[in-house]
């Protein structure tokens, strides 16, 4: 080890259920995949290594040791790409919060960021848990359960636009909103938008403010937007609201 860089850190998670051994595993795992692909794409090198030095008595605090190769040094240092992953599991929570040019052409807004962060925070979802990133024992990342949430379904979200073959921009276009639920009785965001297809598509809102004017009273209103749909052999699998022009209430029957 003396021909490279490392940091120590801690992963900490405080929990009421026992977490199921495989999904802890495949958790670290990706975290180690994530970190190892985010070099290999912003520095060319791909060696980079995550060791388990110790499980601490008492809780599930995770002890472990970061190492990058020393050629790279000193361009990036091992914190300075420990904070590059926080960052890009910041912007997956706050996805929607973000603007179109924000998100457009986003190099970390890929399927394989999106299923590597959904099995790293599969711990904190399943058993409602809380993860800390630690250095040095300052907390340098923490995230409860509802914002681990957020992140894993926003990470589908995108893994769904960024699989899509194909997308279509259209402009100044009325849609309504249905209420639909799925087999488990889940009510799920649809909307029909007749200009591009006469059923009910998965609709992301991605403007924040537009989104609470919508939740107001979704089922009553027709919406003047601009929308992005999304296409896999020809078939519209999911539409993204990028700006609402304004609201249109239906008449009463």
């Amino acid at each position: 080890m003396d021909n490279e860089k490392q940091i120590d850190f801690k992963i900490r998670l405080t929990h009421d259920e026992p977490i199921e051994l495989k999904t802890m595993a495949i958790s670290l795992l990706s975290l180690q995949e994530l970190i190892n692909s985010h070099i290999s794409k912003e520095h060319g090198v791909s060696n980079s290594k995550i060791y388990l030095e110790k499980v601490e008595v008492g809780s599930d605090i995770y002890s472990l040791i970061f190492q990058i190769p020393a050629e790279i040094l000193p361009f990036i240092a091992p914190l300075k790409v420990l904070k590059e992953i926080i960052d890009i599991m910041i912007f997956f929570k706050d996805y929607k919060d973000k603007s179109l040019n924000e998100t457009e052409n986003n190099p970390y807004l890929t399927p394989k960021n999106a299923n590597l962060l959904k099995d790293i925070m599969s711990p904190v979802v399943i058993n409602q848990n809380t993860y800390n990133i630690s250095h040095a024992d300052n907390v340098i990342f923490s995230i409860n359960a509802d914002d681990a949430k957020k992140i894993s379904q926003n990470a589908e979200i995108i893994a769904k636009i960024e699989q899509s073959e194909q997308s279509k921009a259209y402009q100044n276009v009325l849609i309504y909103f249905k209420v639909v639920k799925d087999s488990k009785q889940i009510v799920k965001d649809k909307a029909i938008c007749e200009a591009v297809v006469k059923r009910a598509v998965p609709t992301e809102i991605i403007n924040h403010s537009d989104k609470e004017l919508i939740n107001k009273n979704p089922f009553d209103n027709y919406y003047l937007v601009d929308l992005l749909a999304f296409s896999v052999e020809g078939n519209v699998k999911f539409y993204q609201v990028t700006k609402l022009h304004s609201i249109i209430p239906k008449e009463k029957e």
